[in-house]
């Protein structure tokens, strides 16, 4: 004869075996969702524009650390450099100091598109954004991403 309750075993440990496989792979989904979230708040876009450069004789300087460089702790990746309303004269993108590197020459008014990850500034970094021989007002305008550091390289990849 057989046994009604042979193999029963085997049955309420695959159903054991299953329940704690899903339950892990829950577990990780989860995890991956969270890790996803935090990705997205650490790497967003952003937009500063319409800040004028006050000029004297036709030239001015704009240079506002607090407001044209990351913070500590971020990166900025620069995606879009505009400076308009002005119809002669030559602007100037610096990094960190007017005598520094030169980022940027807009000979017109204009705008400048870059590439993923061709000009980062770093936390201590900043555009400066000397004007020369200017006919009419200067107007800048600049996009891009802000990455926190501790996500720099996940951005990079």
């Amino acid at each position: 004869m057989s046994n009604p309750d042979s193999g029963g075993g085997i049955g309420f440990d695959f159903a054991a075996g299953l329940q704690a496989s899903i339950g892990s792979l829950a577990d990780e989904l989860k995890a991956w969702r969270s890790e996803r979230q935090r990705t997205a708040q650490a790497i967003h876009l952003f937009t500063l524009s319409g800040m004028p450069i006050s000029l004297t004789a036709s030239a001015g300087t704009l240079d506002q650390p607090n407001l044209l460089g990351p913070r500590t702790g971020h990166f900025w990746d620069i995606r879009r450099i505009s400076c308009t309303g002005y119809t002669v004269g030559t602007v100037t993108v610096y990094l960190n100091s007017t005598s520094g590197d030169i980022v940027a020459v807009f000979s017109t008014a204009g705008v400048l598109l870059n590439g993923k990850a061709q000009l980062m500034l770093g936390a201590n970094d900043r555009l400066i954004f000397s004007a020369a021989t200017i006919t009419g007002t200067v107007t800048i305008g600049l996009a891009g991403v802000e990455i926190d550091a501790d996500r720099i390289g996940e951005y990079l990849i």
